[in-house]
């Protein structure tokens, strides 16, 4: 098992209902817990039609139930279990900025096995061009280990199994 391996043996537990509340943070597809389905992007607020669809366009090759959009104090560890307190991004005046969400509550999940990486210039040297989606979170594949041994990883976008297993994890673009 790689460093950035599996669940450790343990069961994946369901998403917190915490995590899902701030629905501008979290798009859920059913999973146990977390908020209602929404029909349309239009029913989020201030993350509009072009978000979303580079939320679909950047997902996960396994698939997803839910997500949330942006994490800071984020951590992987070794045994597998990712922590991060959930927010969003909003522009400031020197540029993006992270608003926690449920008064900056640290919430964790087990690593899937099968858990993707992502940044936006890849994990190692040399470094590759700039390549983000509408959410500036980027889509240049990292293997686990090199994700695993970056050094800081700027409000990553996190993904969801119908287990509550992380199944993919991409940083945002921070120049």
């Amino acid at each position: 098992m790689s460093a950035c391996g599996a669940s450790n043996g343990q069961a994946a537990a369901p998403v917190k209902a915490g995590q899902a509340e701030h629905v501008q943070q979290v798009h859920d597809n059913d999973l146990p817990g977390t908020q209602p389905d929404v029909d349309s992007p239009d029913q989020l607020p201030d993350f509009d039609e072009a978000d979303w669809d580079a939320v679909e366009a950047s997902a996960p090759a396994v698939g997803y139930k839910a997500v949330v959009v942006a994490a800071d104090d984020f951590t992987l560890s070794k045994d597998g279990t990712v922590s991060w307190v959930a927010g969003e991004v909003k522009m400031g005046d020197s540029g993006p900025e992270f608003v926690p969400s449920d008064g900056g509550l640290v919430d964790s999940a087990p690593l899937n096995q099968r858990a993707e990486f992502a940044t936006p210039t890849g994990c190692t040297e040399p470094y590759g061009d700039v390549d983000v989606d509408a959410n500036d979170v980027g889509l240049t594949s990292c293997e686990p280990t090199d994700y695993f041994y970056e050094s800081s990883h700027y409000l990553p976008m996190i993904w969801f199994d119908d287990e509550g297993a992380v199944v993919k994890i991409a940083d945002r673009y921070h120049p």
